[in-house]
């Protein structure tokens, strides 16, 4: 599998749980395009809480339990945190990117992130390129999330920002 440039220089074990996560759509996300705009509609709040609250850490086994990403996500989404969103279909998975600002480094170049999403709604899988993005529920990806719901509650993508 073609793996992107990031990927590649992750640490052995992280690099494992990446191949593994990105297994089903057979690319690494972060080598789609933003350019198309296939999204998923029907993410929905209850199946960001369960991704972010209730889902069940890979690495510890326990559930991830991160209600600050939950709650800041969202803020920071109608804040206009989420600068640009692209999806497609992929094995019949939603791949969906996204470049969220940093939480803490304003004056850096946005965060790439990316979320892999079922049919019904349901996170599969995602990571984002900030340290907590490899315990894969950091607020970047929650704000995609949230963005994905917006889509999905009748906004339309244009509205959703993708400058």
């Amino acid at each position: 599998m073609e793996l992107s440039q990031y990927a590649k220089n992750l640490d052995p074990l992280t690099k494992t749980r990446y191949i593994y996560k990105i297994e089903d759509v057979g690319k690494d996300p972060y080598l789609f395009s933003f350019k198309s705009k296939e999204f998923p509609l029907n993410v929905t709040f209850s199946k960001i809480y369960e991704f972010l609250i209730t889902g069940t850490s890979a690495y510890t086994g326990n559930f991830h339990k991160n209600s600050n990403s939950l709650t800041k996500a969202d803020e920071l989404f109608r804040g206009g945190w989420l600068k640009e969103l692209g999806g497609t279909i992929k094995s019949s998975l939603y791949v969906v990117l996204g470049k969220v600002l940093h939480s803490q480094r304003l004056n850096e170049k946005p965060l790439e992130a990316w979320v892999i999403i079922d049919n019904d709604g349901t996170v599969d899988s995602a990571h984002c390129q900030c340290k907590a993005g490899l315990y894969e529920t950091c607020t970047h990806i929650g704000v995609i999330l949230f963005g994905l719901q917006s889509i999905a509650s009748g906004c339309s993508s244009e509205s959703v920002r993708n400058s």
